[in-house]
């Protein structure tokens, strides 16, 4: 199967400053034809419920911000999407989306741990254990 063009699903937070943006746009734009999908997870406590319902208020305030960068990418000629699901894991909720969403790859931040890294989790590090796709990690 020939890919015209190369699907990638870019995990955000809800605010993205211009200095993350910076960091994607110089990967995104060495990517033949670019399609984008960009992913926010609002991550839940346990206690709290998974009704999308009960959390429209933070995904209508998440897509807003998300818009902002979509309409970025507009600007630079590069097509993209929005899209805000919720979970108990950010990580989970990219894997899922990566699994279902037929993209050629994933673009994540990796973030720089404190000083008490061993309690810290890491987000990318899950992702590639559970993906077949590549995942380009770029510093924070």
């Amino acid at each position: 199967m020939v890919r015209a063009k190369t699907k990638v699903l870019l995990p955000v937070p809800s605010k993205v400053d211009k200095y993350l943006v910076s960091k994607y746009m110089s990967v995104i734009q060495l990517l033949r034809e670019p399609e984008v999908v960009i992913l926010n997870v609002i991550q839940l406590p346990f206690s709290s419920s998974l009704d999308q319902e009960q959390h429209a208020e933070a995904i209508e305030t998440s897509r807003r911000e998300l818009e902002k960068l979509k309409e970025f990418f507009r600007q630079q000629g590069i097509n993209a999407k929005v899209k805000v699901g919720i979970g108990r894991d950010a990580a989970d909720g990219i894997i899922t989306e990566a699994k279902t969403g037929d993209y050629s790859l994933i673009l994540m931040v990796k973030r720089r741990k404190g000083k008490f890294k061993i309690f810290e989790k890491s987000v990318t590090k899950k992702v590639l254990s559970h993906v077949d796709i590549p995942v380009i990690s770029v510093l924070e």
